[in-house]
């Protein structure tokens, strides 16, 4: 799953998969706006079957936060 997880981060930011880590700061270092961020929650509740709060959305700030949210 983190694979795919870090394949689906990639299609949004154009950034190689294999650069990405529990650290990788998705505002900072991917260059995510609040837009890209609720369309990836949206993609990741579809995929994943999870429920991301809009207060769980706002407060995620590395990869390794979206991780804990879907159980990986």
């Amino acid at each position: 799953m983190y694979n795919s997880f870090k394949e689906m981060i990639a299609e949004y930011t154009d950034i190689d998969p294999e650069t990405l880590d529990r650290n990788t700061d998705i505002r900072t270092d991917l260059g995510m706006d609040s837009l890209q961020l609720a369309n990836l929650a949206s993609r990741l509740e579809d995929e994943y079957g999870v429920t991301i709060s809009d207060r769980d959305a706002m407060n995620i700030r590395t990869i390794g936060d979206i991780l804990d949210i879907i159980g990986e």
